[in-house]
Parts: structure tokens; sequence; C-alpha cells
């Protein structure tokens, strides 16, 4: 059994986070905070607030046991990595899934 897998044991198929669903629901958050607006260095910190907060906001309304860490980097080139991170306090488990 590999690392993730024990990691998983204890937790319901009911209990677990979609990647693809999550992964659109933050691409969707961060089209709808930036978009197509040219980089602008003094709004990266209200950006970063908005995606950060409109993500913890959405995972939060997923009814998941879990805990979530949201980490924000604004850049200048396309978006092209981002990560969730879970984390169950019962089971004394923390699962990170890279994105795309």
């Amino acid at each position: 059994m590999d690392n993730d897998e024990e990691k998983l044991q204890g937790l319901q198929e009911d209990d677990l986070l979609e990647e693809s669903e999550v992964d659109t629901m933050m691409r969707q958050i961060i089209s709808q905070t930036v978009g197509d607006k040219q980089l602008d260095h003094n709004s990266i910190d209200q950006w970063t607030t908005e995606i950060i907060e409109g993500c913890l906001k959405r995972l939060t309304a997923f009814g998941k046991p879990f805990k979530f860490i949201v980490v924000c980097n604004v850049s200048q080139k396309v978006l092209s990595a981002g990560s969730v991170c879970s984390l169950s306090l019962e089971l004394q488990t923390c699962l990170c899934k890279p994105g795309t």
C-alpha cells in the first residue's frame, strides 16, 4: 500500500474531494479575480487576498472533514502550477495534490 492509500484509510468516498472539481474551482476564482487584466503591482495584495478568500470559501462549502491551506503567488507568467492541501486532524493526515 503506498503512502497516499495509507493516509486515506478511515475516510469515506464522500469525504474526498474531486481533484478536477477543485482545479476548475481554483481556475474560475483566479479568472474572476484577475481575468485578462495587465499585471499591476499595486493590485497584487488585493488579488491575492481575493483569490485566497474565494478558494477557502468554496473549499469550505464542499462540507468535507478537512481544514484547508491555500497559498497564492501572483507572477507575470500564465498560471502553470498550483496545489491543494487538505488536513484531517481526526486522522492526523495532510494530503497535498499538485495541480497543473
